[in-house]
């Protein structure tokens, strides 16, 4: 009894650091979010230009995750994700004393790059430890606690922004890495030796050719790459959208967010029930038709420029099944990959933030005011992945 009690408390504390781990990437852009407008001011720039320090942090989550990953194959996982937290504090700490956009992109990048890794390790470890559908389980917990990150991150960004400056934002995120970097140490190594790669970069090259020539893998891959495209475009253009065309202040857009934050953490907490009666493809097929149906009212309220309500529950349609989609596609892709997790792992998320990272800064070429961008890009993104999804998905067996 007392050791299933033990057990039990070692998964909670597991559940929590991972969990605190995988939410660097939304806490480096959401809470972030709500300056936008105010950093392009500050640093006499364009909506265009301040969404660069956007797309630079998103390229640096997906850059950080194909080198990090790939690497914890080899070394193991701890040594790496003691090294990446503490650049991540130092990056945020220099962000915050940015005087020119190009300073600010590249902090942004290293924050990025290292707030990736630390991702990565997050999957890596969790493959490590489980596998199937205990892996689904696990994953939809883990986004529970991952879930709060998008609900807090810009409800807090608001606050901030309310009684300070958008510097004091990264001193904040500067803080959290570096008692994520001691937090770190309570972890034990989750990756033995006998299970590492020991080829080095041969043997990363070879995983990596493999996950790429592997279609059930692909397949999965490049509908989670569509998906997070609907996302981060989302995450990119919403701030200029509520505040400049809906006239929202940065405490009421960090509202919003956080209500499409609890709808993820909703989101996938039904996928961790459905798991006992769907299949996980099944699950991935719901979530990408209430995404499609997300998209379709969305473009009809930013077109016809319906109230606010109305975009309140068109957002909430189009963000919040990226949780269960993301679940269950990860789940699928290890599934279906024989080679290292912290490959397969890496690939995913390269994939997902460098769409995201390409899409985000093309949200604002027409101007802040425009939504012609923004509803082009969120089309093509969800055609596309019915396309595939209609096409592929029938061929993947589990």
């Amino acid at each position: 009894m007392e050791r299933v009690v033990r057990k039990e408390q070692n998964k909670f504390i597991l559940v929590i650091v991972l969990g605190l781990l995988a939410a660097f990437g939304p806490l480096s852009l959401d809470m972030y979010l709500p300056a936008l407008p105010s950093v392009a001011d500050e640093l006499h720039t364009t909506a265009s230009n301040a969404q660069l320090s956007l797309t630079a942090c998103m390229i640096g989550l997906a850059v950080g995750q194909i080198f990090v990953g790939p690497l914890s194959d080899i070394i193991g996982r701890k040594k790496p994700l003691a090294v990446v937290l503490l650049v991540y504090a130092i990056s945020s700490l220099l962000a915050s004393t940015s005087t020119s956009i190009g300073m600010l992109v590249l902090f942004r990048f290293i924050q990025g790059f290292s707030g990736g890794a630390g991702a990565v390790l997050s999957r890596a470890i969790s493959s490590d430890l489980y596998k199937g559908k205990d892996l689904t389980k696990f994953m939809a917990v883990l986004m529970l606690v991952n879930g709060l990150a998008p609900v807090l991150a810009p409800v807090i960004g608001g606050v901030i922004l309310s009684v300070s400056t958008w510097q004091t934002v990264f001193i904040i995120l500067a803080i959290y890495g570096a008692l994520m970097f001691f937090l770190s140490f309570t972890l034990k190594e989750s990756l033995p030796k006998s299970a590492r790669n020991e080829g080095a970069l041969k043997s990363i090259v070879n995983d990596f050719k493999k996950l790429l020539t592997n279609k059930q893998f692909v397949t999965v891959l490049m509908l989670q790459a569509l998906t997070y495209g609907i996302l981060f475009s989302y995450i990119s253009g919403s701030p200029f959208i509520t505040q400049k065309i809906y006239h929202m202040n940065a405490q009421q857009f960090s509202y919003l967010f956080a209500f499409n934050g609890v709808g993820l953490i909703i989101f996938s907490q039904i996928t961790a029930k459905l798991v006992d009666k769907m299949s996980e493809v099944d699950i991935l097929k719901l979530g990408q038709t209430i995404q499609m149906g997300g998209m379709l009212a969305t473009s009809i309220v930013l077109i016809l420029h319906l109230p606010m309500w109305c975009l309140w529950i068109s957002f909430f349609l189009l963000i919040t099944p990226v949780s269960m989609i993301g679940t269950t596609g990860f789940s699928i892709a290890m599934q279906v990959q024989k080679q290292g997790a912290g490959s397969a792992s890496s690939i995913l998320g390269l994939m997902q933030f460098l769409v995201g990272g390409l899409l985000s800064p093309l949200v604002g070429l027409m101007g802040e005011t425009s939504v012609v961008p923004f509803i082009v890009i969120i089309v093509i993104c969800s055609l596309l992945a019915q396309f595939i999804r209609i096409k592929f998905l029938k061929d993947i067996t589990l």
